[in-house]
């Protein structure tokens, strides 16, 4: 793996100035809306019920959009993408489980949010699949995540630490939008340092989506030591917060329209999944798509 993301395989064969040029995003668009081919992908974003830590989930679930830039939900078994990709990222992530557990785990994800679905495959379908997936992705397995420039600027800034956890969790939730495909990793971060800052500015967050159950310790399967050194002592409210971030942001050299073009796509993620994201939905999408599923 490169150290250096600009001559990484991610940033020379994986990333994309927008998905239209995708053949097989246009495919799926024959028979739904952009709305709902993103409910799709909110759906097999949904992994954090394994437990796993959250780079092999973010790793799995890049596999995942990677291969579905490629290749039409109509013409393939999504789930069995979706197990195989996790299966894959366990062992580059060097947390590796047996093939039957990857299955069985799998199984029980689907079954929490339908009781009647039943996998259509076993083991020895994700063993051969494992290949196939990995010749699709070029054997390019080793991801740049948001996470690490994410740790460098929560290092570099004084911020709370709720601040920190926020901009964490909406670092874990970019992956529920294409958001890898089409950006550099420490843009991502950024857009998510900038969001959790204005989201700490605001008088009412009581409407906001990041206040969704869902966002908490618990839910999202993270161990934060693992990942990230918070301080577990209070931090005290600097004075002149707004201004230092201010000043901080302006002193980079980025581009800040595409940083506010990653913050709208984020939003609109929001947006769709606290009003129209429902389990139910996106499988009655699949079907429609992909005949075969039951």
């Amino acid at each position: 793996m490169s150290c250096n993301y600009w001559e990484s395989s991610q940033y020379k064969y994986w990333l994309f100035k927008n998905l239209k040029n995708s053949k097989s995003y246009q495919e799926d668009l024959e028979l739904i809306s952009v709305q709902d081919l993103n409910l799709i992908h909110i759906y097999f974003a949904e992994w954090k019920r394994l437990r796993l830590r959250q780079k092999i989930i973010a790793s799995a679930t890049t596999y995942f959009k990677r291969f579905y830039y490629r290749n039409s939900f109509r013409f393939t078994e999504p789930f069995l993408v979706a197990t195989t990709s996790m299966y894959i990222a366990c062992k580059v992530e060097e947390f590796p489980h047996h093939i039957t557990t990857v299955v069985n785990e799998s199984m029980h994800v689907l079954l929490d949010s339908s009781p009647s679905f039943r996998l259509p495959y076993d083991a020895c379908d994700v063993c051969e699949f494992e290949l196939i997936l990995l010749e699709e992705l070029n054997c390019n397995t080793l991801i740049h995540h948001p996470y690490h420039p994410l740790q460098k600027y929560l290092v570099e800034l004084n911020l709370s630490l709720e601040q920190k956890k926020t901009a964490w969790y909406i670092t874990n939730d970019t992956y529920k939008t294409p958001l890898i495909l089409l950006h550099a990793p420490h843009m991502i971060a950024l857009a998510a340092l900038m969001m959790s800052c204005q989201y700490h500015h605001q008088e009412d967050v009581k409407s906001s989506p990041l206040n969704r159950p869902n966002n908490n310790d618990e839910d999202q399967g993270i161990e934060f030591n693992e990942e990230f050194e918070f301080d577990k002592v209070d931090q005290p409210q600097v004075v002149e917060e707004a201004f230092s971030i201010e000043n901080w942001f302006s002193n980079l050299n980025v581009d800040l329209e595409e940083i506010a073009d990653i913050i709208q796509q984020i939003i609109h993620m929001y947006f769709i999944w606290t009003n129209k994201y429902q389990d139910s939905k996106a499988l009655t999408l699949l079907r429609k798509l992909h005949t075969g599923l039951p």
